[in-house]
C-alpha cells in the first residue's frame, strides 16, 4: 500500500486508515468527542432501532368451500348453482390442490359428513322437477346446496333419473298390456345398467311360443 500521512500528528501511516487518522490518533479524537458531547455519545456512532416491523401476514387461502360458494348463483327452488368448471356430464367440477372433484360433493362432505359405501349423492332438485329432461344440460347437476342432497343407491338414483332404464322400470305394463304382476313377470338373469334383472312378460312369451308352433306346423 503507498503511504499516508496522519492528519493529527502528521506520521507516516501504513496499514489502516481511521477518517485520515492513525489508530492512536483516532481513539484520541473519540474521546475529545466524547468530552465535548452532551449525553457522552458524540463521536460514537450510536445505535438507533429501526422502526418496528408489521407482523407478516400470512398469505390467506381461501377454503375449497368458499371458492365453491364464492362461484355460485341462486337459482329456482333453493338451488345453488355452481358457475365455475362443469365438465362433460354437466357437473360442478371444482380444482383441489392438483385434483379436481365434484363440487357438490365436496360440500356435502364438509356440511353433512360423509357418503356411506356403496352410495352415491342424488339431487333431490332434479327428482322434484319432473318437467326437467335430465342429461348433461341438466341445471340440477350444477346445485352445490347440501340440503338438496341424499346419499342413495346406485339402482335408486337410476330410478329417479329420466332415462330408458329408469322408464322401463317404472312400467306396470307390458308393451301388449299385460300387467307385471308377481304371476305374470319373468327376472331374467341379464341385469340392467342399475344391476336390477330385466323382467320379461309370461303372457306375451306364451302367445310368442303358440306363434312360433303354428308357423312350424305349416312348413310342414
Amino acid at each position: 500500500m503507498s503511504p499516508w500521512h496522519c492528519e493529527g500528528c502528521g506520521c507516516e501511516v501504513i496499514g489502516k486508515i481511521r477518517r485520515g487518522r492513525c489508530e492512536k490518533c483516532y481513539r484520541k479524537h473519540l474521546q475529545e468527542l466524547r468530552q465535548l458531547g452532551e449525553d457522552g455519545n458524540a463521536g460514537r456512532r450510536t445505535y438507533q432501532p429501526s422502526k418496528p416491523r408489521r407482523p407478516q401476514q400470512a398469505r390467506r387461502t381461501s377454503s375449497l368451500i368458499e371458492r365453491a360458494f364464492r362461484q355460485a348463483t341462486p337459482g329456482w327452488g333453493g338451488c345453488i348453482l355452481y358457475t365455475g368448471r362443469i365438465d362433460a356430464e354437466g357437473y360442478a367440477r371444482i380444482k383441489d390442490g392438483r385434483r379436481q372433484k365434484r363440487a357438490h360433493r365436496a360440500v356435502y362432505l364438509q356440511f353433512v359428513g360423509p357418503v356411506p359405501d356403496g352410495m352415491m349423492l342424488d339431487h333431490l332438485c332434479h327428482s322434484s322437477d319432473i318437467e326437467c329432461p335430465g342429461g348433461s344440460t341438466c341445471l340440477h347437476r350444477r346445485c352445490i346446496n347440501p340440503f338438496h342432497l341424499e346419499p342413495v343407491t346406485p339402482a335408486e338414483n337410476n330410478m329417479r333419473g329420466r332415462s330408458l332404464t329408469a322408464q322401463n322400470r317404472l312400467k306396470t305394463h307390458c308393451a301388449q298390456g299385460h300387467p307385471f304382476t308377481p304371476e305374470n313377470t319373468r327376472l331374467m338373469k341379464r341385469l340392467r345398467a342399475d344391476g336390477t334383472p330385466q323382467r320379461h312378460c309370461r303372457a306375451c312369451a306364451r302367445i310368442a311360443t303358440r306363434e312360433w308352433g303354428r308357423r312350424a306346423r305349416k312348413r310342414r
